[in-house]
């Protein structure tokens, strides 16, 4: 009997490998249902951001070992972050706490979702029940859900600030900062001040300073963050701001010159009408208020600009212009922003790109 199980048992395996054999003659490789390549989508929307607390029930749990009773936990509470736009909802998923931190702050407001879109398979809420309330005892089917990774959350209504800069000062390609030094670097001193260069990958503008090493060079550019010097022993930190350089050439004397371009993102109000008190007779007329800090329009003397603004009186906008400092006749001092570009803010939206990654590594073929 088991002599015959044991042949029988052969004769299947001797099959399959027949059936393998033949098949590799044909195809060296079984190919993948979904081919070599994953799709990766990535999103950047803009919608409503919502926090989701349900209670599920999970049904009375069997305690197995009566010698150590615990309590019955029949119900679980979860939570989760969903994002409307245009009345489809996605589910987010916040990897890291300061990103779930910050979707606490930012819970019921417009925001902006920067991720990789997917799909995740979710058991349904309420099992499925048949008649007279009464559930029935099958696996619910799976239903798939719209899923964002989010690796960037931040409120809609935001300020960015460009400072260009044309600085005039003696150029020194080759500065050790703070002590150990960790590199050399390229600065620049005007009016007792310093400021770390950076030329980014244009070799040709890096050699055009080499020239100039020593000498004083007026150079232009733009802010783009702060160098941190640190010194041994010492418990306090130097802050160097670092330029970003977009042309460099032979300077006369030390001055600074700077220029500050905002782009706003949010509400825009026109203020109440003028009462007639001659000290907040120059306040302006226009304001846009962003995370509670409220900046002065002006449109000097394009009035295309003003009527739009008018019409858009209460909404949500997108502007960009310079940023000035003024002080009224009242002594506010107000930031104020000569515009150069308006337009109503384009409302929740979903942008989309597409890329391909290989699933699996390549082999060499020999």
């Amino acid at each position: 009997m088991w002599k015959t199980a044991v042949l029988a048992g052969m004769g299947f395996l001797l099959a399959l490998n027949a059936q393998a054999a033949e098949d590799g003659g044909n195809r060296s490789l079984l190919s993948r249902p979904d081919g070599p390549l994953k799709k990766i989508v990535s999103v950047t929307m803009q919608g409503k951001l919502r926090k989701v607390v349900e209670i599920v029930y999970i049904g009375p749990q069997v305690m197995k070992d009566k010698r150590f009773p615990m309590p019955t936990i029949d119900f679980i509470t979860v939570t989760r972050w969903e994002f409307i736009v245009n009345g489809t909802t996605y589910e987010l998923e916040l990897g890291t706490k300061e990103l779930q931190t910050l979707a606490e702050k930012l819970d019921g407001k417009i925001v902006l979702v920067e991720g990789q879109l997917g799909i995740r398979w979710r058991e349904r809420r309420r099992p499925p029940k048949g008649p007279n309330d009464v559930q029935l005892m099958i696996a619910p089917m799976p239903v798939p859900v719209s899923v964002v990774v989010v690796s960037r959350l931040q409120d809609a209504d935001c300020v960015k600030e460009t400072v260009s800069v044309v600085l005039s000062g003696k150029l020194q390609m080759n500065v050790r900062l703070g002590y150990p030094a960790r590199d050399s670097q390229a600065v620049i001193t005007s009016g007792g001040k310093t400021y770390v260069l950076d030329f980014g990958s244009n070799a040709a503008l890096r050699l055009a300073a080499q020239l100039l090493d020593g000498k004083t060079v007026a150079i232009k550019g733009r802010f783009t963050g702060f160098y941190t010097v640190s010194t041994m022993c010492v418990p306090t930190r130097t802050q160097l701001p670092i330029i970003r350089i977009d042309s460099v050439e032979p300077g006369r004397g030390e001055f600074l010159q700077q220029n500050i371009t905002v782009q706003i993102k949010g509400k825009l109000e026109l203020a109440n009408d003028w009462t007639g008190n001659r000290d907040h007779e120059d306040d302006p007329e226009f304001r846009i208020t962003v995370d509670g800090k409220t900046y002065g329009l002006e449109f000097a003397d394009k009035q295309t600009l003003r009527n739009l603004a008018s019409s858009l009186n209460g909404k949500r906008v997108v502007l960009t212009g310079t940023l000035e400092l003024r002080r009224t006749l009242a002594g506010t001092v107000w930031q104020i922003v000569v515009v150069e570009n308006l337009q109503a803010d384009p409302g929740d939206f979903v942008r989309q790109s597409e890329s391909f990654d290989f699933c699996c590594p390549l082999v060499p073929i020999r």
